[in-house]
Parts: structure tokens; C-alpha cells; sequence
């Protein structure tokens, strides 16, 4: 078994406080995505997932579309796209014919760079993800459209997008709540990815917005931060409850400590520490 001395983390499965519509009624939504390199989707809990995201295996979408569940193609890097009219008709008319070609569900947005808020940038983003909402829609009935956002709508990693018109636009925002470590503003020290209290406070931050409570899926993570605290004996790992972990300090969107001082490891790892 792995010796895994400096874990700091919160675990949990996207789990999903939206409502959609469906032909026989509402469903609760529960959203995964899959990112690994072999065939897990196998092994996955279709009585309860509700979406996959990002994989397209042909078998993959055969099994979603025999319990009933969405497969949802990954948007990618759109910020060069999204600032040109003509760009943004010639990339949705590409995802959209990609996506009934594979038979798929949808398209989820996950662009994660620094925008000021009621910049143009933001403006064209939520252009975008409504003029795919539009295209999409129409050429595929029942597609859903989903966007990420981040634990808190208030400037996380300088994300300042027009949250409201992409609540608009999306069926689905998929809240984030976790790398909340990504920029510590404080004592370099390592935390919890997915903190209690921090994930509650960014829900109420959400909805005081006024994002419909309907169009909010919570994401949690499957995995946790290994970090090496600095000046530490590994014979002799600090105490949980009296110390403190001091990091390396690892810049991200000029903020000089964050997460990236440590190193992600899955929950199937994590459950292997002795």
C-alpha cells in the first residue's frame, strides 16, 4: 500500500440539485465525466447517471442511450472562436453535424480563462454558448447544452464571464466546487480541495445571483491534493490536529501560492494510503 502522509482533501460524486425536463416527466440530474484513457464508463452506475461528459466511444453513447442518459461532446478551447461572427457559425455548424454523426446528446462548455467583468470577451462568450444553444436545439431535439462554472461566481482565477446570460443560454451550469485552492490569497499553507463550507457559501453566492436553482448541478471531486509540507520529516508527518502544512509557493493567475504546489491523485489511489 502507498504511504500518503499529506492528503488534504474533500471527496464526494457530481452529485446534482437540478430538475430537467424530460418526455415522461422531471428528472433529477446527476453528471460525470469521463476522462480516462480506458473503457470505466463500463463499470459506471447507469440507474443513476444522468449524463456523461467529454468521452464519445460509439459503445459508450449505446449504453447511455439504453438507460436513458445524455452523452455530451467537449466544446474545447472556443476563446479565439467566439470573438468572430462568422467563426462562431462555422465552428457550431461543425459541432453540431460532429454531434448527429456520433448520435450524441449535447456539448458542454468548460473555457477557464481570465475575463473582466462586462468586457467583450464575456460578452461573446455568452453569445456563443446561446447561438450553439439555438443551433442545436433546433437540428437535435431534446440536446442539452451545459457550461462549468467555477465554486463562486466572484472573480475565481479572474473568471469574470456574464453568468446570467450563460444561465440563459445553458440548460445546465455544472458548479465546480472544488480546486478551491487554486488561488490562496492568504498564509501558504495547503487546505481542502473541496471544502464544506466553502462549497455551501458558493451555492448561496450562485443563487443570491439569481441562477435559477433548477439550472444548478453541484460537481464534486473524486479526488484529493497530495502536498509536501515544506520542512517536514516524512518519518515524522505533521499532526492533523495541532499543525499546520507550509507549501511550496506555486504561482497561478499571478496569485504567488495555489494548488499546483501539490499533486492530484484519484479516489481509488487515495483509498490505497496506509
Amino acid at each position: 500500500m502507498a504511504a500518503c502522509t499529506h492528503y488534504l482533501l474533500a471527496l464526494g460524486v457530481a452529485l446534482a440539485i437540478a430538475t430537467l425536463p424530460t418526455a415522461t416527466g422531471r428528472r433529477v440530474e446527476v453528471y460525470g465525466f469521463s476522462v480516462a484513457n480506458t473503457p470505466t464508463y463500463k463499470g459506471y452506475d447507469w440507474s443513476v447517471l444522468t449524463t456523461s461528459a467529454w468521452r464519445t466511444d460509439p459503445e459508450l453513447i449505446d449504453i447511455a442511450k439504453q438507460h436513458d442518459a445524455k452523452v455530451e461532446l467537449n466544446a474545447g478551447n472556443v476563446a479565439s472562436t467566439m470573438t468572430d461572427a462568422v467563426k462562431r457559425k462555422q465552428w457550431i455548424q461543425t459541432k453540431t453535424v460532429e454531434i448527429v454523426k456520433l448520435g450524441a446528446s449535447g456539448i458542454n462548455f468548460d473555457l477557464e480563462v481570465p475575463m473582466q467583468a462586462g468586457s467583450q470577451a464575456a460578452a461573446d462568450y455568452a453569445q456563443l454558448v446561446q447561438e450553439t444553444s439555438d443551433a442545436l436545439h433546433a437540428a437535435v431535439p431534446g440536446s442539452s447544452v451545459s457550461v462549468d462554472i467555477p465554486w463562486s461566481p466572484y472573480d475565481v482565477d479572474g473568471r469574470n464571464y456574464d453568468w446570467l446570460k450563460l444561465a440563459e443560454a445553458a440548460n445546465v451550469l455544472f458548479l465546480m466546487a472544488y480546486d478551491t485552492q487554486s488561488q490562496i490569497l492568504g498564509r501558504c499553507i495547503a487546505g481542502a480541495n473541496s471544502p464544506i463550507d466553502a462549497v455551501r457559501r458558493g451555492v448561496r453566492q450562485w443563487l443570491a445571483l439569481g441562477v435559477p436553482a433548477k439550472k444548478l448541478v453541484l460537481g464534486l471531486p473524486w479526488y484529493g491534493y497530495d502536498y509536501v509540507c515544506q520542512g517536514a520529516d516524512d518519518s515524522s508527518p505533521p499532526l492533523a490536529d495541532t499543525d499546520l502544512c507550509s507549501i511550496k509557493p506555486v504561482a497561478f493567475q499571478n496569485v504567488s501560492c495555489s494548488d499546483a504546489a501539490g499533486a492530484q491523485h484519484c479516489y481509488s489511489d487515495i483509498m490505497t494510503c496506509e
